[in-house]
């Protein structure tokens, strides 16, 4: 059996280089494969990038067509009863306004009126009436020909409920002479403040 072998000559350098070469690349092959995998790579996303981007323009050229129809549509649409309604809104907040304001005045009505005559005595007369908005008093300038009518007059209006305060600051008094009877007359000026509510 041996006896075969020995009078063979083993070429093991050639099978070797056999063997070898069939496991054995082009290098060619092998230095190209990584750099045409990174251009794929890159090709694809690339690629990808460029169809968003046209997608998205396609959107973004959709929508703006979209805007510039409703903008025309818009500017086609009459205004002018828009502009009316604004106006007519706008009046009627500042009629509103000045309801309230107005709501919150005192009102004179005849009762206030009447209580303010009613408490005059014998003698005594209304020589002005004004009357501060923003106090909401009324000012009642009066004469009488006896000093002790002035109290009496701011007494008789503190008993009406419609007058929360009611006050006077004194008196000044003038003489008149009657030459022909020769007789001295006086008489009292007095001004009272009187209060009246909001709302009444």
């Amino acid at each position: 059996m041996f006896y075969n072998i020995k009078q063979k000559e083993l070429d093991l350098l050639t099978a070797y280089n056999k063997d070898h070469n069939q496991h054995k690349k082009n290098p060619l092959q092998s230095k190209l494969v990584i750099p045409l995998a990174i251009v794929l790579v890159i090709a694809g996303v690339y690629s990808f990038v460029l169809f968003s981007n046209i997608s998205l323009q396609r959107k973004v050229d959709n929508l703006l067509e979209e805007n510039s129809q409703l903008d025309f549509q818009i500017t086609s649409i009459d205004k002018e009863p828009y502009y009316e309604l604004v106006a007519l809104t706008e009046t009627k907040e500042d009629i509103d306004l000045l309801n309230n304001y107005l709501t919150a005045l005192p009102k004179m009505t005849s009762d206030k009126i009447n209580a303010v005559y009613d408490s005059l005595a014998t003698g005594m007369t209304i020589e002005s009436v004004g009357y501060n908005q923003s106090s909401y008093t009324l000012n009642v300038g009066l004469t009488a020909r006896d000093v002790t009518e002035a109290e009496r007059y701011v007494t008789r209006l503190k008993t009406y409920s419609i007058f929360p305060m009611v006050s006077y600051t004194g008196y000044t008094s003038s003489t008149s002479n009657n030459l022909v009877t020769n007789t001295q007359t006086y008489t009292y000026i007095f001004n009272v403040s009187i209060t009246l509510l909001g709302g009444e």
